[in-house]
């Protein structure tokens, strides 16, 4: 596992890759993925991660909001000693006016991610393994 800050390409904080939008498939041709996703075991697991953050949705939206709401003042004082709101800082891929409005792209980000999959679910169910690469990002990062 790398450092905290590997875990930008989450929830598509970075403005040199695809990993930005919340839509697509970003490193499904990764020689480890491909090769993990063609254990069935595995391809179960993933799915059984993704349908687990599908259907909990609203309660990590809640914790967003949580930690968000924790995190003010510690963000208050961050921004005060190295002003980064409201500028652009390499790699985030937009530039917000205030905290509220980073944490409301968040939870929009992950909304618009978590209904995309939901989309293609019936549509590839067929091929899921192949189309799960989001619980890798999404498992990385722990928000639970």
């Amino acid at each position: 596992m790398g450092p905290l800050w590997d875990f930008d390409l989450s929830f598509g904080n970075v403005d040199y890759s695809v990993c930005e939008y919340p839509t697509g498939f970003w490193v499904k041709e990764h020689k480890w993925f491909h090769r993990l996703f063609q254990d069935e075991t595995f391809v179960a697991l993933v799915k059984e991660r993704f349908l687990f953050f599908r259907e909990n949705q609203d309660y990590i939206l809640e914790k967003i909001d949580f930690y968000a709401n924790y995190l003010g003042e510690a963000q208050n004082k961050n921004n005060g000693k190295w002003q980064t709101i409201g500028k652009y800082v390499w790699p985030n891929p937009v530039v917000f006016n205030s905290y509220q409005e980073e944490v409301i792209h968040l939870k929009n980000w992950y909304s618009t991610r978590m209904d995309w999959w939901k989309m293609l679910m019936p549509i590839y169910k067929f091929i899921l393994g192949t189309l799960s690469l989001l619980l890798f990002y999404t498992i990385k990062c722990n928000i639970l």
